[in-house]
């Protein structure tokens, strides 16, 4: 490389490093788009784990609280 030939290069640099620079930001912002949407559907999981586990326990109070009666047995009545 001669020294006609800096100020070629020196255009080429400057258009690819913002070419680069743009293209570095829009995948930044993507980056972070999915990272917002990850962390938004983290959260509704949390929350809808917290709720499986709080009806859980309601289900399970309910039920070693309810009073098992025997089943009724019937006597043949005979024929009609």
């Amino acid at each position: 490389m001669d020294e006609q030939d800096i100020p070629y290069f020196m255009k080429a640099l400057q258009q690819k490093s913002t070419e680069l620079f743009q293209v570095t930001i829009s995948y930044e912002a993507k980056f972070q788009r999915q990272n917002d949407i990850i962390d938004q559907q983290n959260q509704l999981i949390n929350d809808l784990n917290t709720q499986v586990q709080t009806l859980s326990k309601k289900t399970t109070t309910t039920t070693s609280r309810k009073k098992k009666t025997p089943p009724e047995t019937y006597e043949d009545a005979g024929e009609f």
